[in-house]
């Protein structure tokens, strides 16, 4: 059998001569570089840089945008602006209700004030008393701009029941400049006992008007608590001396 490198061909090339069809790895990328094209893996792996950064960037952009919205600041300063104002007027002062008001003139009510002061004592001895409550009250007319008469012992009546009289005669003067007309009178309860002890303010109508056009228009209200009444036994205190 002959041997295989005794075969030739007609160009005169053995078998050995002919060299295996096959590029080796750097011939490939040699010619995959000439070809002009980068690798894939190459482009791939700016184009992930690319968007690293640009993240980056918009993440740095919102916290600037947040810092400067959480952490504004502002200070105002305000200046008044003054002027000095002379006054040389003469002003005359007057009760609310007891003439005609003007520019020229001051308004003024009076308003009185009570002050009670306790303080505990001991005592062992009590005695049985009998007294009626007694206070002013101040009468109000808004029936009419002509003033009312009204006698001694004159009845205005409690939202309880409780009548009181007054001690003597008060003219009530009429409504004016739109305002109703006052008056004030002291009044005691009709019987003694702590049952007729009123506080301030409370409004009191007057039964002898009930009827009548002055109804609901002629009433008073306690100026100050009406009190004092007692029907009971009451502790007995000495007085120091």
């Amino acid at each position: 059998m002959k041997s295989v490198s005794g075969i030739k061909n007609s160009d005169n090339r053995s078998v050995r001569d002919i060299k295996p069809n096959h590029t080796k790895a750097s011939e490939r990328d040699n010619n995959s570089s000439a070809d002009g094209k980068p690798p894939r893996r190459s482009h791939n792996k700016k184009a992930a840089t690319y968007g690293l950064w640009f993240i980056g960037i918009v993440v740095l952009l919102l916290l600037f945008f947040l810092f400067s919205v959480l952490f504004i600041k502002t200070t105002v300063t305000v200046t008044p602006r003054t002027s000095p104002i002379s006054v040389d007027s003469q002003y005359t002062a007057q009760s609310v209700g007891s003439g005609t008001s003007s520019v020229d003139t001051l308004n003024y009510t009076v308003t009185s004030v009570q002050e009670t002061r306790s303080q505990p004592v001991e005592t062992t001895e009590t005695e049985y008393r009998q007294k009626k409550a007694r206070g002013d009250i101040t009468i109000v007319n808004e029936h009419s701009q002509s003033s009312l008469q009204l006698v001694a012992n004159t009845r205005f009546r409690s939202p309880d029941g409780n009548i009181y009289r007054t001690q003597s005669a008060v003219t009530v003067p009429g409504i004016s400049n739109g305002q109703p007309g006052k008056a004030t009178a002291t009044v005691v309860a009709d019987s003694p006992g702590s049952s007729f002890n009123i506080d301030s303010g409370v409004r009191l109508s007057v039964p002898g008007f009930a009827g009548t056009p002055q109804e609901g228009k002629v009433y008073a209200r306690s100026k100050m608590a009406i009190d004092g009444g007692v029907d009971s036994e009451v502790p007995l205190v000495e007085t120091s001396t």
